[in-house]
C-alpha cells in the first residue's frame, strides 16, 4: 500500500499534468434546426419507399401458379398473333 503523502504527492502530480495539458476542446457540428429536421426525414424515406414499391408491385408468379393464373396475369398481347402473310 502506498502512504498517504505518496497518493496526495501523485494526486498533485496528475492535477499539475491536466492544468498542463488541457483536453482538446470537443467540435460539436453546428446543424440548424431546420437541416437536421430535413436529414431525419431523408433517412425516414427509403423504407416508406419500399413500402409503397412493394404495394404496387404484381404478384410474382409461385412455382405453384396455375396455368388458369398464368394467363389471367398475361398481358393481352400475349394472345394476339398478327395474321401471317
Amino acid at each position: 500500500m502506498a502512504s498517504i503523502d505518496e497518493k496526495k504527492n501523485i494526486m498533485l502530480l496528475t492535477e499539475e499534468r491536466r492544468k498542463n495539458n488541457p483536453p482538446p476542446p470537443k467540435q460539436v457540428p453546428k446543424i440548424s434546426p431546420v437541416a437536421s429536421i430535413r436529414n431525419s426525414n431523408m433517412k425516414k424515406q427509403p423504407k416508406a419507399q419500399k413500402r409503397a414499391k412493394a404495394r404496387h408491385q404484381p404478384q410474382t408468379l409461385t412455382a405453384k401458379a396455375t396455368e388458369s393464373q398464368r394467363f389471367s396475369r398475361m398481358p393481352w398481347k400475349m394472345y394476339f398473333r398478327w395474321p401471317e402473310k
